[in-house]
């Protein structure tokens, strides 16, 4: 039977996880090492930049105006003619969500926050306004730190749940000994991975969350 990695793993009552047909079944992925991502995702950097810049004054800088404003309970509440430079909107389909901080226009098709806007009202990537936009508050080494602060926020999130998820599924087989040598095995396979990666400042934290979900995944189609 495969080993599910070369480090051993600490004594335990049950026995090593090579000798549990568990291990067996999860291992393969366990020990596969991301690519290092020097720059964050392009959509982290522009939830970062939608973040520190509110649609709402840019629709005010550019003039945006809007034949149409009242109460919706779902925050569509300012309706007016697409500002962008390519699309002649006789029939007014630009539409302002007030709640959201977000734009969508049903005739041009385009929808979004601050980045979407300026991008489509220039023509220009989104990387480079969601850049700009993040210089205009701070550098684009302190966005980097951000983002990874709120990475590793959202991972503290992830393995708390997952502790929850391993108690629970205890608590429904409290009496089995196979299903506790399981669990043990899920919960090692992540600390394999955690050891291996967690004093990496480029934890790939996408990659964690999958592979938490796919632990999750295990333990609800487990069956004795």
């Amino acid at each position: 039977m495969r080993e599910i990695s070369d480090s051993p793993k600490p004594d335990s009552n049950s026995g090593i996880i090579s000798e549990n047909r568990a291990a067996e079944e999860i291992t393969g992925w366990e020990t596969e090492v991301p690519s290092p991502r020097k720059r964050p995702k392009l959509s982290q950097l522009i939830s970062l930049a939608n973040d520190k810049l509110p649609l709402i004054d840019l629709l005010q800088s550019y003039k945006v105006h809007f034949s149409f404003v009242g109460y919706s309970p779902s925050g569509w509440t300012h309706k007016g003619q697409c500002p962008f430079p390519d699309h002649n909107d006789s029939n007014p389909s630009f539409n302002y969500n007030s709640v959201e901080d977000r734009f969508n226009c049903f005739g041009c098709g385009r929808s979004g926050r601050a980045v979407q806007f300026k991008a489509g009202m220039h023509g220009l990537p989104l990387a480079d306004v969601a850049d700009t936009i993040i210089e205009q508050f701070s550098s684009l080494e302190d966005a980097y730190i951000e983002i990874k602060e709120k990475r590793e926020d959202h991972s503290d999130e992830l393995l708390l749940s997952f502790s929850r998820y391993i108690n629970l599924f205890l608590d429904k087989y409290y009496s089995s000994v196979a299903a506790f040598q399981f669990a043990e095995d899920v919960s090692w396979s992540l600390d394999l991975f955690l050891l291996k990666h967690i004093t990496d400042p480029m934890l790939n934290f996408d990659d964690l969350e999958a592979r938490i979900v796919l632990l999750k995944d295990k333990l609800d189609n487990y069956h004795e």
